[in-house]
């Protein structure tokens, strides 16, 4: 019971955290292109 809430826990915030990755690599390669 309390794995599954550990899970429930966790997931969002690994999928938040995949997708901020994502987003600031994308930025900051973004910004070294330009700069």
């Amino acid at each position: 019971m309390l794995f599954a809430g550990l899970v429930l826990v966790t997931l969002p915030i690994l999928i938040v955290y995949v997708l901020l990755q994502q987003h600031i690599v994308r930025g900051v390669t973004a910004g070294a292109l330009k700069g």
